[in-house]
Order: C-alpha cells, then sequence, then structure tokens
C-alpha cells in the first residue's frame, strides 16, 4: 500500500513539474508592468517581473524535486551506488561520457556553473556578484545564471517522453506567436499597453521592452515552429487535411515572421537565415526530400501573406497626429536599407559601435585593469576567473574609449555572449559557453552520421531542427544580447536536446520511471530495519527529512526576500511619474520609502527619493500634497530648502556607499552635493564635488566628461590653477574632435580667473578661445570670454563684435546683457 501511495505521489509530482516548466516557458516572455521609465532614471518595469516568475517559478520547481527526492530512496534516476575513490570516480565519469555524446552538453553545463561558483567566490565585489548590479533586475547574477543551470538540470532529469517534449514545444509556440502578434499590432500603432516608447518606438518591442531582445526571443520560437511544423504534417500532399494543417501551421509561421521583421534586428535575421538553411540543408541529407518540399510550401505561404503584410501603409506611434506627420519610404525599402546599410555601418553605425565594444571587452580580457583607488585581488587568476558576475558595465568603463566625435560608450553588454562571459566569469566560462555550442554540434553530427538510421522520422526531424536552432541561435549571439526572455527558451530547448536520446530509445511513450517498480531492499536492508532503533540508526532516518525541511525553508526564504519583494517595491513606484505630474511629492516620498523598505539594496530607490526631495525644493512648498513634513517641522531653524537639499545628498551618499563602482550613483551625488553647496556657499563642498569628480576620473580612465566638470568645479571654487591637470588630460581624451572646443575654453577661462588685469594671461586666454570658435563657431561662452579679453587688451571694436555674436546665439546659459556689463566694469577700471 505504501508503494502504491508513494507511487501515486511521485505521478503527481511529475505532473507538477511539468506545469511549472510550461508556465515558465510561457509567462516568462509575457510577463511585464507597465511603465518604462521613473522621472529621469530608466527603470527595468518590462524585466522585473520576468525575473521574478523566472526564479519563483524554478524555485517551486527546486521544492517539488526535494520532496520528490524524499518520497524516493535515492535521487531521481540516478543509480544508487557504493562509495569509490578517485579513480573509480574517474572511470565512472568516463563511462558516463562514453555512453552517449549527449552527455557532452551536460558536462560543458556543469563547467559554466563552475566557472559561474569559482567566479562568484573570487569576485571582486561578492555581494554584487551574487545579487546583481541592480538586485531583482535582468542581468548576469549569480543567483540568475544558477537558476538557468537549475532549470535545464530539472527539465532534463523530468523529460522522459515525446508527449512532454511535444507538450514543452507547444507552449514555446503558443508564447512565440502571442509576443510576435502583439509586436504586429505595436507596429500598427495598435499598443493597447502602452510598452513601446522612446525613439526606438518605430522598432516594436512587444512584451520583451527591447527590439533586440525581442527579435533574438522570436528567431528561437520561429525556428521551434519550423520544427514542429514538419514533425506534425504527416499526411500526403495530395489530402485536404495535409493543406489545412499547412494553412494553420503557415499563419503561425507569419505572425512571428512579421514580428522578427518588424523588430528591425539584423543579428535575430540572419540568425534566422542561418538556421533555416540548416534546417533544409540537414533535412535533405539526412531525412529526405519530401519534409524538405513541406517546408518549402511552408515558408512560401508564410512569405505570401508577411508581403502582402508588409505593403500595408501604416503610421507609426509617434507620428499619429497630422500635423507630426512626415514621408516615411516603403517598409519593403526600409528593410532593405538595414542590409545595405551593414556595410556602410562597419565605421559609422551601430555595428561600428559593436566593433569598439568588442575592441574593449577584448583588452579587459587581456589586461584586466581594475581602479586605482581600489585593491585588486587575484590579480593572477583573474583572467581565469574574471571580475564575478554581473561586474561587466563597471569595468567596461575601464576600457571605454572616446572614437571621433562620439564620446565613451557606457554598456552593460558585450553585444556578443562568449566575450561578455570572457569579462565576467574569465577564460573558464568562455570556453564553457563556448563549449556547450561546441559539443551540441558534435553530438548532434554523431547522432546523425552514426544512429540516425535507427531513429524514425520525427525524432530525427526534431534531432535536425534542434541542430538548426542552436545555429541560428549560435550566430545571433555573435553580435546580440541575451536576456531572460530567450534564455529560458534556450536552455529548456538544451534540456530537450541532451534528454532527446533517451527519449528515443524508450520504445513506448508511457515508459518512464514513474512506471517502474521502486527497486526493492535487498536481504542486509530488511535485516537491518528489524534491527533495534539505536541513535545511530535514528540519526540516519531522520538526516532526509530534516535536510529537505531545512532546504525548502531556505529556498523559500531566498525567493521571498530576493525576488517576490524586488517585484513588491517595483509595484510601489509604478505611477511615479504621474504622482510628480501631478506635483503630490509626499505620496511619491511614501511609495519610494516603502520601495526601500522592501528592497533596500536597489540602490536607484534612493536616487529617485532625492529627486522628490529635489522637486520638493523647486516646487518652494507649493505642492498639491503639502510641503516635505520633516523639512516643515525642522528644529534649529533650518531653512526648509536647506532641509530637503541635504536630505537630497543624504540619500544619494547611501546611494553611492552601496555602490561605490558605479559611475551613475557617483553622478547624483555630485549633482546633490553641488546644489548644496550652491545653497550654502560652502567651499568644502565643492571640494568634495571635485574629489568625487577625480574618483570618477579613476572609474572611467577615458572619460572626457568627468575631466571638464572637474575642471569647471576647480574654477568655480576660486582655484583656477587646479584646473590646468584635468583639463591636460582632457585636451588628451578629446584629440582633434568638437569637444576640444570646450576643453580649451575652459582653459581660457582659467587663465582669465587667475589675473583679469594681466595682459600677458590676458592674451594666453585669447589664442584659446580663437581656437575654440574656429573648431566650433556657434561656442557662445567663448564668444562670451573672448569679448572680455579682448576688452582687457583694449581691443573694444572686436569685443563688441563678439558681444553682438553673444546675443545673436541666445543661449540660455550665456546672457549678452550680463557681458555688457561686465565689459562696462572693465572700462570703468582703466
Amino acid at each position: 500500500m505504501a508503494s502504491i501511495d508513494s507511487k501515486a505521489s511521485l505521478l503527481w509530482i511529475s505532473r507538477g513539474l511539468e506545469i511549472l516548466w510550461l508556465v515558465t516557458i510561457v509567462s516568462v516572455p509575457l510577463a511585464f508592468f507597465k511603465g518604462s521609465e521613473v522621472l529621469s532614471l530608466p527603470f527595468p518595469f518590462i524585466e522585473l517581473p520576468k525575473i521574478a516568475l523566472l526564479r519563483t517559478l524554478v524555485g517551486l520547481m527546486a521544492i517539488l524535486f526535494l520532496i520528490e527526492w524524499g518520497i524516493k530512496s535515492r535521487i531521481p534516476h540516478i543509480p544508487l551506488v557504493p562509495s569509490a575513490g578517485p579513480r573509480g570516480q574517474l572511470n565512472r565519469m568516463k563511462s558516463w561520457l562514453g555512453s552517449h555524446p549527449a552527455n557532452w552538453v551536460t558536462l560543458m553545463v556543469m563547467v559554466f556553473l563552475a566557472s559561474i561558483i569559482s567566479s562568484t567566490v573570487l569576485s571582486e565585489r561578492l555581494l554584487l556578484s551574487v545579487w546583481g548590479e541592480i538586485p531583482g533586475r535582468d542581468g548576469t547574477a549569480a543567483y540568475t545564471l544558477i537558476i538557468y543551470v537549475l532549470f535545464f538540470l530539472l527539465l532534463v532529469t523530468h523529460i522522459k517522453t515525446r508527449a512532454q517534449i511535444s507538450r514543452l514545444m507547444a507552449g514555446i509556440i503558443v508564447m512565440g506567436v502571442l509576443v510576435s502578434g502583439y509586436g504586429v499590432l505595436q507596429h500598427f500603432g495598435q499598443d493597447f499597453f502602452d510598452i513601446n516608447k522612446g525613439p526606438e518606438s518605430l522598432r516594436i518591442t512587444s512584451t520583451i521592452g527591447n527590439a533586440v531582445l525581442a527579435g533574438s526571443l522570436i528567431l528561437i520560437t520561429t525556428m521551434v515552429t519550423l520544427i514542429s511544423a514538419g514533425i506534425n504534417l504527416r499526411e500526403s500532399i495530395k489530402t485536404r487535411r495535409f493543406w489545412g494543417k499547412l494553412g494553420l501551421w503557415s499563419l503561425a509561421l507569419a505572425v512571428q515572421l512579421l514580428g522578427l521583421i518588424f523588430t528591425f534586428s539584423r543579428g535575430p535575421w540572419v540568425g534566422l537565415i542561418v538556421g533555416v538553411i540548416s534546417l533544409l540543408l540537414l533535412t535533405a541529407i539526412f531525412v529526405n526530400r519530401q519534409t524538405v518540399a513541406k517546408y518549402t510550401l511552408m515558408l512560401l505561404a508564410a512569405g505570401v501573406f508577411v508581403l502582402i503584410t508588409v505593403s500595408i501603409p501604416y503610421q507609426p506611434k509617434l507620428q499619429q497626429s497630422p500635423e507630426d506627420a512626415i514621408g516615411y519610404d516603403p517598409l519593403l525599402q526600409d528593410i532593405a536599407g538595414r542590409f545595405v546599410s551593414i556595410g556602410t555601418e562597419g565605421t559609422t553605425g551601430t555595428l561600428g559601435i559593436r566593433f569598439r565594444i568588442w575592441r574593449d571587452s577584448s583588452q579587459l580580457i587581456l589586461h584586466r585593469p581594475w581602479f586605482e583607488f581600489d585593491d585588486q585581488t587575484m590579480f593572477f587568476a583573474r583572467p581565469i576567473i574574471g571580475y564575478g558576475p554581473d561586474l561587466f558595465r563597471s569595468t567596461f568603463l575601464l576600457e571605454s574609449r572616446p572614437v571621433g566625435p562620439n564620446l565613451g560608450i557606457g554598456t552593460n553588454q558585450a553585444h556578443n555572449y562568449f566575450l561578455h562571459n570572457g569579462v565576467e566569469l574569465g577564460i573558464l566560462g568562455m570556453v564553457a559557453s563556448l563549449g556547450m555550442f561546441i559539443a551540441i554540434f558534435l553530438a548532434g553530427g554523431y547522432q546523425l552520421f552514426r544512429e540516425s538510421r535507427r531513429y524514425c522520422l520525427a525524432p530525427k526531424l526534431l534531432l535536425v531542427g534542434l541542430l538548426s536552432a542552436f545555429a541560428g541561435r549560435f550566430v545571433e549571439q555573435m553580435v546580440g544580447v541575451a536576456s531572460v526572455s530567450d534564455l529560458t527558451i534556450f536552455w529548456a530547448l538544451l534540456a530537450v536536446f541532451v534528454a532527446l536520446p533517451a527519449v528515443i530509445k524508450s520504445r513506448d511513450d508511457s515508459t518512464n520511471m514513474l512506471s517502474r517498480p521502486i527497486p526493492s531492499r535487498n536481504r542486509s536492508d530488511s535485516v537491518r530495519r528489524k534491527e533495534p532503533n539505536t541513535s545511530k540508526a535514528l540519526i540516519s532516518s531522520l538526516w532526509r527529512p530534516a535536510a529537505i525541511v531545512f532546504l525548502v525553508a531556505g529556498i523559500s526564504i531566498l525567493t521571498w526576500q530576493k525576488t517576490i519583494n524586488y517585484a513588491r517595491a517595483s509595484m510601489e513606484i509604478t505611477n511615479l511619474n504621474e504622482l510628480y505630474r501631478r506635483g503630490d511629492f509626499r505620496a511619491g516620498e511614501e511609495r519610494l520609502q516603502r520601495a526601500i523598505e522592501l528592497a533596500p539594496d536597489v540602490y536607484p530607490y534612493r536616487n529617485l527619493l532625492a529627486e522628490v526631495y529635489t522637486a520638493f525644493y523647486l516646487a518652494g512648498g507649493q505642492t498639491s500634497g503639502g510641503p516635505q513634513r520633516e523639512c516643515t517641522l525642522q528644529a534649529g531653524n533650518v531653512p526648509y530648502d536647506l532641509c530637503l537639499a541635504r536630505k537630497a545628498q543624504a540619500m544619494n551618499l547611501l546611494g553611492q556607499a552601496q555602490r561605490p563602482l558605479d559611475n551613475r550613483a557617483v553622478f547624483a551625488l555630485i549633482s546633490t552635493t553641488l546644489s548644496l553647496a550652491s545653497l550654502t556657499g560652502d567651499p568644502e563642498l565643492l571640494g568634495d564635488a571635485a574629489k568625487l569628480y577625480q574618483r570618477l576620473g579613476k572609474m572611467m580612465p577615458h572619460d572626457l566628461q568627468s575631466r571638464v566638470m572637474l575642471a569647471a568645479v576647480h574654477i568655480e571654487a576660486g582655484q583656477p590653477q587646479e584646473a590646468f591637470p584635468p583639463l591636460v588630460e582632457a585636451l588628451a581624451i578629446s584629440g582633434n574632435t568638437e569637444h576640444r572646443a570646450t576643453v580649451l575654453t575652459l582653459r581660457g577661462i582659467a587663465l582669465q580667473r587667475m589675473g583679469l588685469q594681466d595682459r600677458n594671461l590676458q592674451e594666453r586666454s585669447l589664442e584659446d578661445f580663437d581656437e575654440a570658435i574656429r573648431i566650433n563657431p556657434q561656442h557662445a561662452l567663448a564668444f562670451f570670454h573672448r569679448a572680455v579679453a579682448l576688452t582687457v587688451l583694449g581691443r573694444d571694436l572686436e569685443a563688441d563684435q563678439d558681444v553682438i555674436q553673444v546675443e545673436q546665439l541666445d543661449t540660455p546659459t550665456v546672457d549678452g546683457a550680463i557681458l555688457r556689463q561686465i565689459i562696462q566694469g572693465i572700462k570703468g577700471n582703466r
């Protein structure tokens, strides 16, 4: 009776696991919170629910697995063997690897997992690598990476039948059609959830939130649709049933092709072409030509539907009002232009930017630089273990260099999956991620050449299709970005690939571990059960339930604290922009304080709260929700605006302390420090701002802006001589670009401030102003100060011309009336 109950429990657990992985596959790419930014900070409302769902659902799967482990007398599907020495373990490993090439893929996954763990444990910033730069968002935090591997392992150990694989692929197709379908609606201006915003809104993002990431996902789902169609179109071409099914499959394929086209992402386009060509070639060689003909018919039917749809006139959402209407090239011409521009963008466009990112990422891998103000640990091991998960963005700024008129690039992705892993996880992680693809192609090739004759049509088509899908994914990831949506589907398909040989060998889909009798214990076990219940036997019988309870509690607490609370915190501020527009800053402050309580390690919440305090100050108490409470009750006669400025700086100070390597946190702190300095006139605060700019300069050795701003702060603080060192660095960084004009203007101002009545200094400053104006004839600040220098030198007619030029330029930061007053004062002192 107990045996029957155990088998029934295992059956329900198996079904529960399958439901959970199907829900994961369908829901993660579709999930989002409405809203794309909060005040001035881009905030991952699209990413947060996806990560929360993935982590929570995989956590539930892990709990079910632990319960299953508790019911069974051994870990599922792994034979119980006696312990062995190192040589015995090595022999078992060799035997396991030799049993089937698919195990090579699992081995590379284990190496990848080892690289994650070693890189995290030895990370330069342990907590950042564990939880992520911004905890809870999509990224490469160790927590998230381990979740992917755990998801893969749970699927590999529980996919036992072809029916399970069919349902898994059906879930991917349904999700792909929904994601692509919503993207098609976005293209025609029907963005019901108002997801697609900003300058990229001409490219659809669907529920993924980014055109490139949407393309990466749709590439995989399109290939899965092709694979499933080839397996299910078994009828003769002469039958009506075949043409009916062909129409349905072609429609599903066409919707996804349209979604992929409307993303205007060329990497996924190229990846799909590679995948489709691979599918047709491998099917022709290893399957049969009839299936190739069916694929061709389906592609042609879908192509006709696509051509009809792309010929429909459309008005982009940003240009829906008649007064904003502008001429657009036909869509087909736009698509052709995206392909043609690949050659010209090698130096000037997005592809050129990618080349720069790849170059700088390679330098990080080779040289492993670190911040001057911090001690680097394990320098000699860094090439092997990397900096640590999710440290790419911070370390990339150490190598990001300006090219041409552009400043340095700040990015959190290498736009190459393998280079990205090389930076964060080191050579070990890069080799493991490359090794997974190599193992896939080697194992798949071995099965096609050595074992495919024993396969029936459906498994053979599935194997060929998976190899083609991975080929397209490999090409796309050479220039693409991996995100939670496409990575979830990738790891699911990888599990299918590894589990496929065992499924193929099974003669009957109903044959699985659950239908087999639980192995009976041997005689010695029976004798052992009859022995007296000693303390040793009691401990032996209790350790497994105790371990399960401990692990289940740990997973539950971890999921609640480090996943669900992040989602709850983000929901607190989803309408923050609306409150800000209404002037209800008090309600916004309360919401942000609740978000900080739920997620105290998410530093942007503190930066946002600082912005709310600044908004209180700018509004001067005239807000719909009333003034800020604490500052209105401030003791010691502290002015209201000064109290708010101090609170804003304190919030940003806490945020910068949480993420000392994040330049955005430092910029936010500088802004509020300078605001507080302007209110108090405290020179120490200007000194603090200067130190922060110096820190920024060390965080971004090739950054121009930090040097320019540091020089400006020194000039403002009455220390013009201190401005020359950062200006020398800025001139070296700016090269011959238009930014050089700003640097020269600042150097000229510094020379002026060192001695307004010193003719030699004024002549030297005049040279800088002349050169700045030659580089940028619209540089109002250079004209302003050149007019001052010319007046000091007695060249009044030339100075008057510059005054007129300043008045004509009419910039908000340079006032012609103030300039005339300064000139009159200089003339009066002659």
